[in-house]
């Protein structure tokens, strides 16, 4: 199971965020996501897991079926980094917790953060939207290697 990601309190919005100094960040009023961010994190997280092979089934939380594992994730940093315009970048970071909850006493399987950057051609919104997903796409590549370097025996 997959439960909906949470977002550091500085990223808990729907309005991109850019870094424009030293210690300055700064929100788009005019330029927002149209969904929930952890929410929509985690389904892109299931899709991922579904595909990987190193699971049977993965579910949404509110799924009838039995879950031997819970996936939470926290988003602690998700920004553009617009100090330098020429040379823009997207940051995304994602802390992973995988739970084994087949005994009656949970274990922690994984416990990792995991950080992309992707550059950004020009800095607009639209540009650093593709750029948030090219790191999405990086920090999913490197969980599913974690996720080769632990026993999943329960799940498979």
């Amino acid at each position: 199971m997959v439960r909906p990601f949470s977002l550091a309190p500085g990223y808990h919005t729907k309005e991109l965020i850019y870094r424009t100094g030293e210690f300055q960040y700064e929100s788009d009023y005019y330029n927002q996501f149209v969904t929930d961010v952890g929410q929509q994190t985690a389904e892109q997280t299931r899709k991922w897991l579904s595909q990987s092979g190193y699971f049977s089934h993965v579910v949404p939380p509110g799924s009838t079926m039995n879950a031997t594992h819970i996936l939470e994730g926290n988003i602690t940093h998700l920004y553009g980094d617009f100090r330098d315009k020429s040379n823009a970048k997207a940051f995304v970071s994602i802390t992973f917790y995988l739970l084994d909850i087949t005994n009656k006493q949970t274990q922690v399987l994984l416990s990792e953060s995991i950080d992309a950057q992707a550059s950004i051609t020009e800095a607009t919104a639209e540009n650093l939207i593709k750029a948030y997903q090219h790191c999405l796409q990086q920090i999913l590549e490197n969980f599913e290697k974690k996720l080769a370097q632990i026993n999943l025996t329960t799940s498979m």
